[in-house]
């Protein structure tokens, strides 16, 4: 088991709540915080759409 963060972790809350956004056809980011690992990216049923390095540049690419 690898834990809250681990594979065992999205395949609780994916049993839970079902895929959310993948389902619902949502643009994903991931926005690169405090919690973020390298690899974060690849993790759950699908990559995000989009990664990127703060809040910030995301609200900064809505705008343009």
């Amino acid at each position: 088991m690898e834990g809250r963060g681990g594979r065992d972790g999205w395949r609780r809350c994916e049993e839970r709540f079902g895929r959310g956004a993948v389902d619902c056809g949502f643009v994903r980011v991931l926005v690169k915080t405090g919690k973020y690992r390298q690899g974060d990216e690849r993790k759950g049923v699908k990559p995000p759409d989009l990664v990127v390095e703060s809040f910030a540049e995301f609200v900064e690419m809505l705008l343009e």
